[in-house]
């Protein structure tokens, strides 16, 4: 297995990882080189969180199980939704991947009206 390009090595006694999860702890093979890698965490459930988080108001984040089945959500703004997408390991679903890019590359200008 890799992870954001190092090489983690399995040794007898250590726990399992699903391969749809292996996959999607090398989803920066399929992202453009410019985006940020996203903040991983461990869910309770023993799924994976992957979270960009360009501010308060603007994150997208995907939760990944065992299965191939990958529940994103996000939120930009005052517009917010989730979802669910079949990931085959290799290519992440377009959705996603658009998701991703309109959080992490928009070019946010701000305005303050006096």
């Amino acid at each position: 297995m890799r992870y954001n390009g190092a090489a983690v090595n399995n040794h007898p006694g250590d726990v399992k990882v699903p391969p749809i999860i292996e996959a999607v702890l090398d989803i920066d093979c399929d992202l453009p080189e410019n985006l940020p890698m996203p903040e991983v965490a461990a869910e309770p459930d023993g799924s994976i969180s992957l979270d960009w988080i360009a501010s308060r108001f603007r994150m997208f984040s995907v939760s990944v199980g065992a299965n191939n089945r990958v529940a994103y959500a996000w939120l930009d703004g005052s517009e917010k939704g989730h979802a669910v997408a079949v990931f085959d390991g290799l290519t992440i679903p377009p959705n996603m991947r658009n998701g991703i890019e309109s959080i992490v590359c928009h070019v946010h200008n701000a305005f303050r009206f006096a």
